[in-house]
């Protein structure tokens, strides 16, 4: 259901074709149409994933221009490096094992834990070494300190990954999470092999089902799982089902409102529920495949902002922008 009594809800002209981006989807065979089957959990292809991310950031920092134009570059530079660090320095064997440990307790280890896990802080050194060049001089302390002081990066990341945000240093956050996303993915590509669930139980879990993070926003999917509702997480990048119409938070699904900006077929959709009065993004790949869903969220906070007046909060988490407390 979409409301109608707000320039907001009105109809808007399709946007201009755009050149296409590299896929980090499976495919579906030619004489295939519609899904084959509901996977449960989905592995994204990370390589591709970063690939695509950093493409369509660059897209949008062109049409940004002086508007946000410089940040979304910078995210663009960061992604290129998570790509490097994948391909150059990858997790060893025994690191991805522990970090599987971690995923199987399903909460995040201990914050003393953090302190003794020496790789975690060194794919952050590896990041910080490619974008040192980049970060604000006014915060390049901070960077320094995670990089070298073990005690405040275990701080920092585990107040992050848990939430924490008021006991976190907010100018640190996207680049400390870019370094922890790294890691978590990669243990969740072998992680997710081992996944044992075998019917479709996923729509129980509010939050990733491999590291227990909320989802930066849905995706109403094409290729293999055509029309299928995933989500996909914040931090470990995995993609889990969901039952469309049917409120993520709560599993409601009396008062299901649908919002758009100005659009017929809107390709980027607000889902709200009356009940919690929670929201989430859904990006429809059926109808744009060209949005990747972590640059594009950021791309159209506009949106949450005249959601959020109508009285609903947000239930996700953008990397490239936390929820840190204004006051």
């Amino acid at each position: 259901m979409s409301s109608s009594n707000s320039p907001i809800f009105s109809r808007q002209q399709k946007s201009l074709k755009q050149p296409p981006l590299p896929s980090d989807l499976k495919a579906a065979a030619p004489f295939l149409q519609g899904a084959k089957e509901i996977e449960p959990l989905i592995a994204t292809d990370l390589s591709k994933l970063y690939d695509r991310r950093a493409k369509r950031l660059e897209l949008l920092a062109q049409k940004a221009g002086e508007d946000g134009g410089e940040y979304l570059h910078f995210l663009r530079q960061m992604v290129i490096a998570q790509k490097n660090i994948l391909n150059d320095n990858p997790l060893k064997e025994r690191e991805v094992e522990i970090l599987k440990s971690w995923l199987k307790s399903e909460d995040f280890p201990a914050q003393e834990i953090f302190e003794k896990t020496a790789f975690l802080q060194e794919q952050y050194q590896f990041l910080y070494q490619k974008i040192a060049s980049l970060l604000p001089k006014e915060n390049l302390h901070g960077f320094e300190k995670l990089a070298k002081d073990s005690d405040f990066f275990a701080a920092q990341a585990w107040n992050l990954l848990n939430g924490q945000f008021k006991k976190c240093e907010a100018a640190l956050a996207v680049p400390l999470w870019a370094s922890l996303s790294l890691c978590w993915a990669q243990a969740a590509q072998s992680y997710i092999s081992d996944f044992k669930e075998t019917k479709a139980t996923i729509p129980s879990y509010v939050d990733c089902p491999c590291c227990g993070s909320p989802a930066v926003a849905d995706m109403v999917m094409v290729g293999a799982h055509e029309g299928l509702r995933y989500e996909q997480c914040a931090l470990c990048e995995t993609r889990w089902h969901k039952v469309r119409s049917v409120c993520p938070e709560c599993f409601g699904s009396e008062h299901i409102d649908y919002w758009s900006v100005k659009e017929e077929m809107p390709a980027i959709e607000i889902e709200s529920c009356g009940d919690c009065k929670t929201y989430s993004k859904i990006f429809r790949f059926d109808r744009d495949p060209h949005h990747e869903i972590c640059g594009d969220d950021l791309a159209s906070l506009v949106l949450d902002a005249l959601v959020e007046e109508k009285g609903f909060s947000r239930r996700t988490v953008n990397p490239f922008a936390f929820p840190f407390p204004t006051k």
